[in-house]
C-alpha cells in the first residue's frame, strides 16, 4: 500500500501547516535581513495574517471553478503549461526543503552541538524526511498530530514559566520605528509564509479542504505567533536582539520545578518540527515530479528530490552568507507572488465552471 495517495482530514492539514509555519519563529534571527523590532512585529503579525487571507483568494476562486487540484487544472489547460506549473512548484519545494535542513543544521551547530560537523545533521534529517515523504502524506500527517500536541504543551510550559520574568516596560509602541517599518515588516511576514504553497498543493488531498481550512491555519498561527512573540519580548526585552535564536534563549531562561530548564524540550520540539516541515516540502516536490513523469516510481522520485534538497543544504551549510542569501531569494516576494497569486489566477482564467479548460 506504500505510495498510494490517501486523503487526510482538513484538521490534519491545519496542524501540518501550523507546525511547519512555526519553524520560521524558531529560526528567527534578529540581525538577519531587515528584521523589525519586537513591538512592531506584534502588529505586523496581525496585518500579515489579514493580507495572506486576501492573497489566497485567486486559488479559492480556482477551487470554485473545480480546479482544487492546481496541477491537474494546469495540465487540463495544456501539457506544456502543466509541466511548467509543476516544475515551478516542485523546484520551490525542493529549495524550501533544503533551506529548512540547512537552517536546522545551523541551529544545532551554532547553539547546541558547536563542535559537531554540519554534515552529520543534514545526513540524518534529509534521508529521514525523504523516507517519510515516500511513505505518503497520510503517514507523516499522523505524526504531525503528535507534534502539534507536543508543540502546544511546550509553548504553554515556556510561556507560563516566563511569566515571572516578564516586564511590560519592554513592550513599546509598534509605531516607534515609523509606519514604513510596519509596512516592511508586514510584507516580510507575508512573503515568508511559504506554507501557503503547501496548502495549494495539498488542499485537494485534505478531504474537504477548503478556504475554511486555510482560515483556521492562518488564525491559529497568528494567535500563537502573537503569544510567543509577546512572551519573548516581555521577558527578554532588548537582550533578545543580541541573541541568534531568541526563542531558544527564552527557553533556557524559563524554568519550572518539574522539568528544570526548558531548552531540552525546545530542542526536542525543534527536531520534530524540522523533520515534519522538510517531509512536507519533499512530499510536495515528489508529487510535482511525478505529475511530469507519471511512470517514475515513488522511491526514485523521493531520492531525486532528496538529492536536490541535500545539494542546496550542503552548499549553504558551508557559509552563513549562503544561507542568508538563499533565504532572501526564497522569501523576497517573487516566489510567493508567482506561486500563490499569479499561477492560481492564470489557471482559473483557463478553466470553465466544473474544471474544464477554456
Amino acid at each position: 500500500m506504500q505510495g498510494k495517495i490517501r486523503d487526510i482530514s482538513g484538521a490534519q492539514l491545519v496542524m501540518l501547516l501550523f507546525v511547519s509555519r512555526l519553524f520560521t519563529l524558531f529560526t528567527f534571527i534578529p540581525k538577519s535581513g531587515q528584521a523589525v523590532s519586537g513591538s512592531t512585529a506584534l502588529l505586523t503579525i496581525l496585518l500579515a495574517a489579514a493580507a495572506t487571507l486576501l492573497l489566497i483568494l485567486p486559488y479559492l476562486w480556482l477551487c470554485r471553478k473545480g480546479g482544487q487540484d492546481i496541477l491537474a487544472a494546469a495540465f487540463s489547460a495544456s501539457r506544456f503549461y502543466g509541466v511548467l506549473v509543476s516544475a515551478c512548484y516542485g523546484t520551490f519545494c525542493i529549495l524550501m526543503a533544503g533551506y529548512t535542513a540547512s537552517h536546522f543544521e545551523f541551529f544545532m551547530t551554532s547553539t547546541v552541538y558547536q563542535n559537531a560537523p554540519p554534515w552529520i545533521f543534514l545526513l540524518c534529517l534529509i534521508p529521514a524526511a525523504a523516507y517519510a515523504a515516500r511513505l505518503g502524506l497520510e503517514a507523516f500527517s499522523r505524526f504531525g498530530v503528535f507534534v502539534f500536541i507536543l508543540m502546544l504543551a511546550v509553548i504553554a510550559l515556556i510561556c507560563g514559566a516566563l511569566i515571572p520574568e516578564m516586564d511590560l516596560v519592554n513592550v513599546v509602541s509598534p509605531f516607534l520605528e515609523g509606519e514604513e517599518a510596519v509596512f516592511s515588516g508586514t510584507m516580510q511576514a507575508v512573503t515568508a509564509n511559504a506554507e501557503a504553497v503547501v496548502f495549494i498543493l495539498l488542499c485537494s488531498r485534505a478531504g474537504k479542504g477548503s478556504g475554511k481550512t486555510f482560515i483556521w491555519y492562518v488564525v491559529l498561527a497568528a494567535i500563537f505567533y502573537e503569544i510567543l512573540s509577546f512572551s519573548v519580548l516581555a521577558a527578554l526585552g532588548d537582550y533578545a536582539k543580541t541573541r541568534l535564536f531568541p526563542l531558544y534563549t527564552a527557553a533556557t531562561v524559563a524554568q519550572i520545578s518539574v522539568f528544570g530548564r526548558l531548552d531540552i524540550l525546545h530542542i526536542a520540539m525543534w527536531v520534530c518540527v524540522a523533520f515534519l516541515r522538510a517531509a512536507a516540502y519533499l512530499y510536495c516536490a515528489l508529487v510535482c515530479l511525478r505529475r511530469i513523469f507519471h511512470k517514475l516510481p515513488y522511491a526514485a522520485a523521493a531520492a531525486i528530490v532528496a538529492v536536490g534538497a541535500g545539494g542546496l543544504a550542503f552548499f549553504t551549510s558551508t557559509d552563513m552568507r549562503y544561507l542568508n542569501e538563499a533565504g532572501r531569494l526564497l522569501m523576497n516576494g517573487v516566489p510567493f507572488g508567482v506561486l500563490v497569486v499569479l499561477i492560481p489566477l492564470i489557471t482559473a482564467l483557463f478553466l470553465k465552471k466544473g474544471g474544464k479548460s477554456v
